[in-house]
């Protein structure tokens, strides 16, 4: 590259721009600008002034140099997470890293649920040791004073959709090689924002595949991902996540909302925050066994095991488990005793499978119990309805979605059991409930984290020889599932094969051309099947709608033929079968009904 004219930056801008001109200089060769020329179509010159500037407003100050801006903007965020949470930290886990850090560079992903996600991390790695990172975050919290004080304290704010911009994706790419050739960690959250219901989200491949190249162009030895998981017993802002998940309002970003997030969060003060670390990932290692293959085949890998380390980290709380406990199809209010007695065999199955479980010494006892129950109720999550003798709980019509959160936040330890006990229900139709089960895998890995179909079906077979085994094992049908002390399926399957419902109903008997549908958002889909039954009402959901126009397009639906059209009334017919035996097994789950469920289905 040539040199560049810098006349027409403004005042004090000098100082990131030449910054700029030598990582455009060092990192960008003369073949990859005559290339973003000829993409871009404009002049030579034109391309590296643009260039420049895209990297001129990604530079962040060294994390070493202004230790001030660190520590202002850490007493700025410290209402956040600081006088909200205690932190209990992974002193293994971070060991562990700790080992790595000096060697290679660290790329830290955490799982996103909350904004105090990275105070708490940051404050966790400095009290193990760790150098400050250089942290990607969205443009949306550049705001003063956060975008000053962040950008000088190693915050680079990247826009938070540049795929089809060749300019800026090569600025990025540019940049993160100066900064791994420099041996600095890095931290963004790969999912590219906050869940909404509680569950990982689709972990976003591109600034993975951005890292592939620089990782290539920096010709160091390794980096390594290290998964974190942050989980929280009381997430105050999940409220404002699941409205936003149902009516798509968001409040903008910026100071008014900082403050607004300091008095939601008081409700949680005294409440614990976890911070777990995973195990971490090798990119060279992928690299080599992944040879030969494609480097987007690649990222999906990385995505892949990323996905899976994040879910192995975040363990059950017993918030998740007192809200899967309540979400008892047909039960009215329960007790303190029946809820204690429903949380047992729960508990004991997490225990036999080795699923940790934070925050079991809170449950001492039915005390213990209300005692958690009684902080849900003042969050909002479950509601209590006064007894005679004693109060009981019950999750109230307007607080599915927000006890739905807290239960899928530990959904991926019960998933495979709840997919087994609905393929053993199917089995009653076909035989074998690996048929139904495999068909279930390709509808529900657009919403959960399952494993390769090998592995898929060796854990299915297992999950379907325990439920034989603890239910009536001379009689391998979906009469076992009366037996079982507590069912997973509609508790976990329910909400999403009715949200894939109804988008098929939508795609079947919407009118107008299917090509516009595609356009059409979620909220449309709700309105034109306004009069359909919601048994789960935690089914409206727009990720859940998402994914299940993502499952119809992958099925072949959203093609205007007579033949797409006749497929479409089918998948319909398909799911409407899965959400009938959802509501039985609800049956099944209920005492006074499992005998009058049993008759009805067998």
């Amino acid at each position: 590259m040539n040199a560049i004219d810098l006349s027409w930056l403004g005042p004090g801008s000098h100082r990131r721009a030449r910054t700029a001109v030598a990582i455009a200089h060092r990192w960008v060769g003369s073949r990859e600008m005559v290339r973003l020329s000829a993409t871009t179509h404009l002049p030579g010159p034109e391309a590296e002034r643009l260039l420049i500037h895209d990297l001129q407003g990604l530079i962040a100050g060294g994390v070493g140099d202004r230790q001030w801006a660190r520590r202002l903007l850490a007493v700025l965020l410290h209402p956040i997470a600081g006088t909200t949470w205690q932190l209990q930290n992974d002193p293994a886990g971070l060991a562990r890293v700790r080992k790595l850090s000096g060697r290679y560079p660290l790329v830290f992903l955490p799982a996103h649920r909350s904004y105090a996600d990275s105070p708490i991390l940051g404050s966790a790695l400095r009290d193990a040791g760790f150098a400050g990172t250089y942290r990607l975050a969205g443009d949306n919290l550049s705001f003063w004073p956060l975008s000053a004080l962040g950008r000088r304290a190693g915050t680079i704010f990247i826009r938070r959709d540049f795929g089809r911009d060749p300019t800026y994706h090569l600025a990025v790419r540019a940049y993160l090689t100066q900064l791994l050739e420099q041996g600095v960690n890095l931290e963004w959250y790969p999912e590219a924002g906050r869940t909404r219901t509680g569950r990982l989200r689709r972990i976003r491949p591109g600034l993975l595949r951005i890292l592939l190249d620089a990782f290539r162009d920096a010709r160091i030895d390794d980096l390594y991902l290290v998964p974190v998981s942050i989980t929280y017993d009381l997430l105050p802002e999940a409220q404002a996540l699941v409205q936003e998940d149902r009516d798509g309002t968001k409040q903008p970003e910026g100071l008014s909302a900082i403050f607004r997030y300091y008095r939601r969060n008081r409700v949680a003060r005294g409440g614990t925050a976890r911070l777990i670390v995973g195990e971490p990932i090798s990119l060279r290692h992928q690299l080599l066994s992944a040879a030969g293959a494609g480097d987007w085949a690649v990222v999906e890998t990385i995505t892949r095991e990323l996905a899976h380390r994040l879910d192995a980290a975040t363990p059950l709380t017993v918030e998740s488990a007192l809200t899967l406990v309540l979400a008892e199809g047909e039960r009215g209010p329960q007790n303190v005793g029946q809820i204690n007695r429903a949380l047992e065999p729960l508990l004991a199955f997490a225990a036999d499978r080795g699923i940790p479980v934070t925050g079991l010494n809170r449950l001492h006892g039915p005390r213990g119990v209300q005692t958690v129950l009684d902080r849900l109720v003042r969050a909002g999550v479950v509601t209590a309805v006064e007894g005679q003798f004693q109060p009981s709980y019950r999750i109230g019509p307007d607080q599915h979605q927000l006890a739905a959160f807290y239960r899928y936040s530990g959904s991926h330890w019960l998933i495979m059991r709840a997919i087994a006990e609905l393929a053993l229900m199917s089995a009653a139709d076909c035989g074998d409930p690996i048929v139904p089960a495999m068909r279930l895998r390709g509808l529900l890995a657009h919403v959960f984290v399952l494993p390769q179909p090998a592995q898929y079906t060796e854990a299915l077979r297992g999950e379907v020889a325990d439920l034989l085994r603890r239910g009536r094992p001379e009689d391998p049908s979906s009469a076992s599932l009366v037996t079982q002390s507590f069912l997973l399926a509609p508790r976990l399957l329910g909400p999403v094969l009715e949200a894939f419902h109804r988008v098929a109903v939508w795609l079947r008997d919407a009118p107008g051309p299917l090509r516009d549908r595609r356009r059409w958002s979620c909220l449309e889909v709700f309105a034109d099947t306004s009069e359909a039954p919601v048994r789960w009402p935690e089914s409206l959901s727009r990720e859940l709608c998402r994914a299940g126009l993502a499952a119809a397009a992958q099925e072949g639906l959203l093609q205007s033929t007579p033949a797409a059209a006749a497929a479409r009334a089918e998948y319909a017919d398909e799911l409407a079968e899965f959400v009938d035996q959802l509501a039985h097994l609800v049956r099944f789950d209920t005492v006074p009904g499992l005998l009058r469920g049993l008759d009805e289905r067998l």
